[in-house]
């Protein structure tokens, strides 16, 4: 089975991903970053969606994810990539890198993003 590398880079979501009362009242921007390998080869023989791993669906998924509460940015990667996993098994590889902007840390910082494996 022929495989290809599949990124989608800084899918742009509001979230009420947080420990704080004014995370949880505001929320907070992220950016999600998702690489994963995957078949490749029916979808590029029959030209149909049908036969690939449809990344505006995992672009839905990850939205669809970001909707529960958290209070950890690590259990919202966790919950992310077990959800993309438990959809398209036949995806290899995938990594999910969570970027939260604006962080309530005293220093200035862009985000804080952790990478998560599954």
């Amino acid at each position: 089975m022929k495989l290809a590398r599949y990124d989608i880079q800084d899918l742009a979501i509001h979230a009420y991903v947080g420990l704080y009362d004014e995370e949880k009242r505001n929320g907070n921007n992220f950016l999600v970053n998702v690489s994963y390998w995957a078949p490749y080869e029916a979808a590029a023989i029959s030209d149909q969606l049908e036969d690939a791993v449809n990344y505006g669906e995992i672009c839905q998924l990850v939205e669809t994810v970001f909707q529960t509460k958290c209070g950890m940015v690590e259990q919202i990667a966790h919950l992310t990539v077990t959800t993309i996993k438990e959809t398209y098994p036949q995806i290899e590889d995938l990594s999910v890198t969570i970027t939260k902007l604006n962080p309530p840390v005293a220093q200035e910082v862009r985000g804080i993003s952790i990478t998560v494996k599954g």
